[in-house]
């Protein structure tokens, strides 16, 4: 009994320790993908930050024993995005929602529009096997640089084969777009219309995404 209280404090005692160690320590052993590398992380494993990893920035969290549990919180598309984590590897379970706004007068692009709902995974290991709920919106403006109302928008994650997620934006009467990102392939999908009501439209002419007449398109591309 004395051999196993002795063993399940070394136990607890390596865990505290590993936790409590530098963040960007470890940060750097990591193979990340091309573009992904952290910056800026300061902090330990338990309670650490990173001003930006990919596009996604500020990045934080926050490590819980009992559970486990581990609050990260993503700024993306000017919100804070909370993710909370539940469980050991092989099996776990995360929900996704709206965190507030992250949103300054000195940026250049402003987005404005609240996001309800939330999005629940279970998962095994790397692989998600269930999803459930959304994230919806119901109206998202461009503030900056210049005035435009974009329309309502839901976003979710579909977990049958491979995990994807789906995004949608639509203002009735002027446009819709449909996104799918293939989170295993890293591919996106894009698909939408534009009337001539849109101010997109003249956007996506500018990149080629919509030819003179047209008001439908498709595109494909990697990341």
């Amino acid at each position: 009994m004395k051999r196993w209280l002795v063993a399940w404090g070394l136990i607890a005692f390596a865990v505290v320790v590993l936790l409590g160690s530098p963040a960007a320590f470890w940060a750097r052993l990591v193979d990340w993908p091309n573009g992904w590398r952290p910056q800026s992380v300061s902090g330990t494993l338990w309670d650490g930050r990173a001003q930006q990893i990919g596009p996604l920035g500020p990045v934080s969290w926050q490590l819980g024993l009992a559970g486990p549990v581990a609050d990260v919180q993503i700024g993306a598309l000017q919100r804070r995005w909370l993710v909370t984590l539940r469980g050991w590897p092989w099996q776990w379970q995360a929900s996704l929602r709206d965190d507030g706004s992250t949103a300054t007068s000195e940026q250049q692009v402003q987005l404005e529009g609240e996001w309800g709902g939330q999005v629940d995974i279970r998962g095994r290991g790397q692989e998600c096997t269930s999803s459930s709920g959304s994230l919806t919106a119901a109206r998202l403006d461009l503030l900056a640089p210049w005035a435009m109302p974009l329309g309502k928008g839901e976003l979710r994650i579909d977990c049958s084969g491979s995990p994807r997620l789906h995004a949608r934006l639509e203002q009735a009467g002027q446009h819709r777009f449909v996104l799918v990102a293939n989170l295993s392939a890293r591919t996106t999908e894009l698909e939408g219309t534009a009337t001539n009501a849109s101010e997109f439209a003249g956007l996506l002419r500018q990149f080629g995404l919509l030819g003179p007449g047209q008001e439908a398109f498709q595109a494909r591309f990697g990341w």
